[in-house]
């Protein structure tokens, strides 16, 4: 009898023994802090290359289409060279702007121009023509003087074959200067291509101020000058 209790108390002296050591590790691990883990270094962001960037695509203009033609029958005195350094003078100072989309056309008389704007749905018709002057009924064919000759031009509207613009350019003499004994238009200029004939210098100068009336014509901003 004695035995038992001696044995049931050794067991109830072993739990609680078991039970404080159960108990104080448990207080032991919940006063340890976890250990921090080491956080990976930020990745910067890839650098761009501003130049590698696509650019936006430009607004489309929708640009003025004209045709421009001339009639070589206005001067008895001149081939139809000298209608086609006009002709081309002209087309090349319009297509400087950015709003205007000139190019080349046939031969045509005034009318057959006018006719042929109201069969066009949108594009223009200029007409052009160099012509000799006349005094008292007379004309003057001095071949070498540009002050004899003229530029017409007439701007016609689509559709209805209207007048948007005309006049006249009379030609101008400019001064000459003598390089190795031959003489040569005073002056350069940066929209002009070299020539040595005066006529024909005065002949460009006198087709850019046609261009120049004709793109004052649709209201647009003028070009930068000759010099």
């Amino acid at each position: 009898m004695n035995f038992l209790r001696i044995q049931s108390g050794l067991h109830l002296l072993v739990g609680a023994l078991l039970l404080c050591v159960s108990v104080h590790s448990s207080m032991a691990q919940s006063g340890r802090r976890a250990p921090k883990l080491a956080s990976d270094p930020p990745v910067p962001a890839p650098s761009v290359d501003p130049a590698t960037l696509p650019k936006p695509s430009p607004t489309p203009v929708n640009k003025i289409a004209l045709v421009v033609g001339s009639d070589p029958r206005g001067s008895f005195s001149l081939s139809s060279f000298e209608s086609d350094i006009m002709q081309r003078t002209v087309i090349r100072r319009l297509d400087e702007s950015n709003t205007l989309a000139p190019r080349g056309g046939d031969e045509m008389r005034r009318d057959e121009a006018q006719q042929r704007a109201r069969r066009e749905k949108d594009t223009y018709i200029v007409w052009l023509q160099l012509e000799e002057n006349s005094v008292g009924g007379s004309v003057m064919v001095r071949r070498d003087d540009p002050e004899n000759y003229q530029i017409r031009y007439a701007v016609y509207e689509p559709q209805t074959g209207r007048t948007k613009s005309q006049g006249n350019i009379y030609l101008r003499s400019y001064g000459r200067r003598r390089v190795g004994g031959i003489g040569l238009p005073r002056g350069s200029s940066n929209c002009l291509p070299p020539t040595l004939n005066n006529f024909e210098f005065a002949l460009t100068l006198g087709a850019i101020e046609a261009a120049d009336r004709i793109l004052k014509s649709f209201s647009l901003p003028p070009l930068p000058p000759c010099s």
